[in-house]
């Protein structure tokens, strides 16, 4: 079961982050602030603009859409 955070911020999220993924990883999110430093953290990141309606992405015009975040919601 996924457990809502109360106080969701960068400081809050990181060490949630560092501890269950491993670096070099890909993380596909939406655009929350929150997720901006994933780079720096040592973590590939994709992303979709939910507020401009984008929910899938297909970046390289095969068909398949490689970023989407709402894999989980699907099931």
């Amino acid at each position: 079961m996924i457990q809502m955070r109360p106080n969701v911020r960068q400081a809050t999220i990181e060490p949630l982050i560092k501890a269950t993924i491993q670096p070099k990883t890909v993380v596909y999110t939406d655009k929350h602030a929150i997720y901006n430093r994933l780079d720096k953290w040592g973590y590939g990141h994709e992303s979709v603009n939910h507020g401009d309606g984008e929910y899938a992405r297909d970046d390289y015009g095969g068909g398949f859409y490689e970023v989407h975040v709402s894999t989980r919601e699907g099931f």
